[in-house]
């Protein structure tokens, strides 16, 4: 849809690893092909944890407008919540957790955050939401955070954060 005067809208999507076919979206392998601040509202659905600083900054900061809305969803794996993630993908995936049973204990009961994965890319593995939201506040503007499933516990007990921004 439209907005009313505008005549510029286009729905652009980012993958690297793949060419998906989406019609009337047009599908970039690379970051520098989106102009610096021509984005008016970016979607980053579980994205983040895959992605290093450098990659996070270019990709969050660069191509947002003034003004433009950026909307984040990122895994909360730190606290309990490990518990039953880690449950879950040893039942799905048919393998033992690569946490140790120390960095499992640790992070489930006060909050320790592992160590990265040495592949990023195919692991959520010491990811920390909060450090995202933190760049996000320095390099966008000011954060809000919402939890999901129960908002109202934080993030404690929830498996997923929300995080939306107006860029400044």
């Amino acid at each position: 849809m439209k907005a009313a005067g505008r005549t510029d809208e286009r729905l652009t999507g980012y993958d690297p690893f793949m060419q998906p076919a989406f019609p009337g979206v047009e599908v970039v392998s690379s970051v520098d092909q989106v102009a610096a601040g021509s984005v008016d509202c970016l979607t980053v659905l579980e994205v983040c944890e895959h992605l290093d600083q450098a990659e996070t900054d270019e990709l969050l900061a660069r191509v947002l407008r003034p003004g433009g809305t950026l909307l984040v969803t990122v895994p909360i794996v730190i606290g309990p919540v490990i518990l039953l993630k880690e449950a879950a993908r040893m039942l799905l995936f048919r393998r033992r957790t690569d946490l140790s049973m120390r960095e499992l204990l640790a992070c489930a009961l006060w909050g320790a955050v592992p160590r990265r994965a040495d592949n990023i890319k195919h692991s959520h593995r010491g990811y920390d939401w909060r450090i995202t939201r933190r760049l996000l506040d320095l390099r966008v503007g000011p954060v809000r955070t919402v939890f999901s499933p129960f908002r109202w516990f934080g993030p404690w007990l929830n498996s997923q954060a929300l995080l939306a921004v107006v860029r400044g």
